[in-house]
């Protein structure tokens, strides 16, 4: 191998889109993972091989859109004469053993495909595991499913707004690192609470609860029910709750790595997609000077 895993990867990647066969896209989904090995071997650091990893769900992906539309291989489809015999004529399309494929590889590149893109999202980003992929979102769950913001970014939210009076979408257990004043669960149902003061949130990232509490916080900092605002969230700019808080914000933070949100026991996650804080107030250069030690910082 005489390039590097990115380099690959990227050729790779510029393929995707034109993949139209089971294999192509198998062939795709192998090369990324073999960029996220070259990598760490290497040594090129976590962003390189969370990023190839990324690419290959998307090729993962990409090929249980096409096993779905693809009637499966039939064992016989009529027969021919071959000397003075009469033989089975195959499908000429490949099983999956053919194509290097098990059932299981299989449904769980069906499971991928019938995701809804912010399921997916979900995915990709660590906070939600393929096989609770039909069930709530981490942030509703409990167990395995729940994920908390690491401490280092919570003290860095507590320099900007100074205390965290309200955090409208946590758990019991989250609280103890965030220490709001008053803080909702799901049982609370935050969205019908009135808010208060400075705020932090790291809301469920499925629909239609993310689009719900990114117009919640909007409109609440319009009114002013709400003096200040940290908001962490996939860096999802392409969606319209995003474009929603993004242009209503007065700063934004777009961290250099992905943030490894923390299990129930402590242990970091491996997320595929990165983040992105959004600053709601009066003192966008506090956020900026505080923030700036995690990656890129914007303000109005």
């Amino acid at each position: 191998m005489n390039e590097t895993s990115l380099a690959i990867f990227s050729r790779g990647a510029l393929l995707l889109s034109e993949a139209n066969t089971i294999q192509k896209a198998k062939d795709l989904k192998d090369l990324a993972l073999t960029a996220a090995d070259w990598a760490r071997r290497k040594g090129m650091g976590e962003e390189a091989v969370q990023y190839a990893r990324s690419y290959a769900l998307d090729a993962e992906r990409k090929m249980g859109q096409i096993l779905l539309e693809t009637p499966k291989a039939r064992p016989a489809v009529g027969s021919k004469v071959i000397g003075d015999k009469r033989v089975p004529m195959k499908d000429s399309r490949p099983t999956l053993r053919e194509i290097g494929l098990t059932k299981r590889d299989s449904s769980q590149a069906q499971k991928l495909a019938r995701l809804p893109e912010e399921k997916f999202q979900e995915v990709k980003a660590g906070t939600l595991r393929l096989y609770n992929a039909d069930k709530p979102h981490v942030s509703e769950a409990s167990g395995e499913n729940e994920w908390y913001t690491p401490l280092e970014y919570i003290k860095a939210v507590r320099e900007v707004l100074g205390i965290i009076d309200c955090d409208p979408a946590s758990s019991e257990k989250a609280n103890h690192t965030v220490k709001a004043k008053t803080f909702f669960t799901i049982d609370d149902d935050g969205l019908s609470k009135k808010w208060n003061g400075r705020v932090f949130m790291n809301p469920p990232y499925a629909q239609p609860l993310i689009s719900q509490f990114s117009t919640a916080i909007v409109k609440k900092f319009k009114t002013g029910e709400i003096e200040e605002a940290c908001i962490l969230v996939n860096n999802a700019t392409e969606t319209a709750w995003f474009q929603c808080m993004a242009e209503c914000s007065s700063a934004v933070c777009f961290p250099k790595t992905r943030i490894r949100f923390l299990d129930p026991s402590g242990n970091p996650g491996a997320p595929l997609q990165g983040q992105a804080v959004i600053y709601f107030g009066k003192s966008p250069e506090v956020f900026c000077r505080v923030f700036e030690r995690f990656g890129i910082t914007w303000s109005r």
